[in-house]
């Protein structure tokens, strides 16, 4: 079983590949510690699961996979064949918290949203101020009234707390894989 998101990746044929019906990540190295991690989840060897990286061809930044064991006898959350659960994210990816979250949880304004969605994203105040046609002094009014709305004291403090709403917005695009035994 496969997410949409993850049906987005493996289309992608960006780091990750099946062959012969298993899912395995096209990287040689990558390959045998991903091979590792889910043979050690599934067979009850690592009760934690374990986490690596699988680079991509592309040359961009790669996936950060979770592998985590699912004993579905004791959660009851999947169908009785998953094994193992497989947890992505697109290292690359550049997502920040919906600006309609921000609007409703802090009274933001549309505009202070926008400067709020993109200093998530890791742009720059001058790269706002150019992406969304205002002037530096206004990207600055605008962090300025954020940073009183969300209650935060410094950039660094709105920036965390933002980066914690993007998790928090992301949820419903968790890339997930549910690997069951054959038949």
């Amino acid at each position: 079983y496969a997410k949409p998101a993850a049906e987005r990746i493996l289309s992608a044929q960006d780091g990750f590949c099946i062959a012969y019906g298993v899912l395995g990540a096209a990287d040689p190295a990558a390959a045998r510690r991903f091979s590792a991690q889910i043979r050690l989840a599934a067979e009850g060897d690592a009760p934690a699961g374990g986490s690596i990286t699988v680079p991509r061809p592309s040359g961009r930044r790669g996936y950060a996979v979770e592998v985590t064991p699912c004993r579905p006898e004791r959660t009851g959350l999947f169908p009785s064949p998953a094994r193992v659960v497989l947890n992505i994210v697109d290292l690359d990816a550049q997502r920040g918290p919906d600006r309609d979250m921000l609007r409703a949880l802090f009274g933001l304004t549309q505009a202070q949203a926008s400067v709020a969605a993109l200093l998530a994203r890791g742009s720059d105040l001058r790269d706002i101020a150019v992406a969304l046609g205002i002037s530096l002094f206004t990207v600055r009014r605008h962090l300025a009234d954020i940073m009183t709305k969300t209650d935060t004291n410094s950039q660094v403090a709105l920036v965390q707390l933002l980066a914690r709403l993007s998790e928090v917005d992301e949820l419903g695009d968790v890339v997930d894989f549910h690997l069951v035994d054959s038949p």
